[in-house]
């Protein structure tokens, strides 16, 4: 079917806001806890806005834009990150010198009908100048920064760990990853290898170098549990996510649709049952011609954000059965209706977390948020 001329499949569309308002880069979300209310917060080119998407039931939902929070000092940037640490958000930029901003959600995001009001960070923390990515793991306090420059570790840092318990106050931890590194995703695994249960265990989509494992839990010594540096058409390891068994790892090469002769998206599905044994069991084929980008997991499904094919949403719970890595496309919404080709335009991120089933889609160039 369609919803307002966009193909889709189970997925409807709920509100837009046109991206010639945004310019957007990353985007995340936060729901206020005690109202329940449910807020897009959308990184841009020169700020960052926040969208009320209402309540749970949907009331009060506006697209438009009710508070906006410029870059540090101002001026603009090809790409901000945006990421929350409970009701705090961490901004970051590869602004030069632009550090990390960080704004207490529940003091400053009220729903209101009036336009845009700005906002002043909290704080403003400069143990790094210029980020690419932030990556948050709530259960331990940590926050990193990715693809880091202009810090007390010299001159790059591909992942760099700061304590964030204080957000008001956070503290460096140093530099745990030199290597080139595009994102990364750090949680304590609980996944069915013994040896690593309750440590803190780091993904890092490597670009060029693949998929790198790290044990982090000593901060002073953090170790390579084992990594994926080749595959078949290998390009540029973007980005990737576990799932929440802690055995199936998801990811993406944004390069191997451009570079290596494919058109079609290809999901890697890497078996992480014994983390010191990293496997591909599956390779997963999309139908349509894109170039994939970001991907999630929630509950048993993998939520992708493909550039020119949009939002596709993979069952990916039967991953594990009989080692074979199997996936299953069950819905989409397509943000770039006009075609599906190797291209860099369309949609970069979605956020699949909200309770309500909303998720939020980040389109590029002249398509819709």
């Amino acid at each position: 079917g369609t919803a307002d001329g966009y193909p889709c499949e189970d997925v409807d569309l709920v509100q837009y806001t046109p991206i010639s308002t945004v310019m957007a880069t990353m985007n995340w979300g936060w729901t206020d806890p005690d109202s329940g209310g449910e807020w897009a917060i959308q990184a841009s080119y020169s700020k960052v806005v926040f969208i009320y998407m209402g309540d749970a039931q949907g009331g009060g939902m506006s697209a438009s834009i009710q508070y906006e929070m410029a870059l540090h000092n101002g001026g603009m940037d090809t790409w901000s990150d945006v990421k929350t640490y409970g009701n705090w958000l961490l901004h970051g930029s590869e602004k030069a010198g632009h550090g990390v901003q960080i704004l207490d959600l529940k003091k400053h995001l009220v729903p209101h009908s009036g336009s845009a009001i700005a906002l002043q960070p909290d704080k403003w923390w400069g143990g790094f100048g210029p980020s690419h990515n932030l990556v948050v793991n709530e259960e331990t306090s940590l926050a990193f920064g990715v693809d880091v420059s202009g810090g007390d570790f010299g001159n790059y840092c591909g992942l760099y760990a700061f304590d964030i318990r204080d957000p008001m106050n956070p503290v460096g931890k140093g530099c745990l990853y030199s290597g080139s590194t595009h994102d990364a995703q750090c949680v304590l695994y609980r996944g069915p290898d013994e040896a690593y249960f309750g440590k803190e265990i780091c993904f890092v989509y490597a670009g060029y170098s693949g998929l790198v494992i790290l044990d982090i839990t000593d901060l002073n010594n953090p170790k390579t549990v084992a990594s994926i540096s080749s595959y078949v058409n290998k390009a540029y390891t973007h980005q990737g996510w576990i799932n929440c068994q802690h055995d199936t790892v998801f990811f993406g090469d944004e390069g191997d649709e451009m570079s290596n002769g494919g058109s079609k998206v290809r999901t890697f599905v890497v078996d992480v049952s014994t983390l010191s044994e990293p496997n591909i069991m599956n390779v997963h084929v999309s139908g349509v011609d894109s170039v994939d980008h970001n991907q999630y997991v929630c509950g048993g499904f993998v939520y992708q954000s493909n550039y020119e094919s949009g939002l596709r949403i993979l069952d990916g719970s039967q991953a594990q059965t009989n080692k074979a890595g199997k996936m299953t496309e069950v819905a989409y919404f397509d943000i770039f209706p006009d075609r599906d080709a190797v291209s860099f335009l369309g949609t970069w991120n979605v956020w699949p977390y909200f309770k309500s089933g909303r998720e939020i889609g980040r389109a590029s160039c002249r398509e819709r948020v």
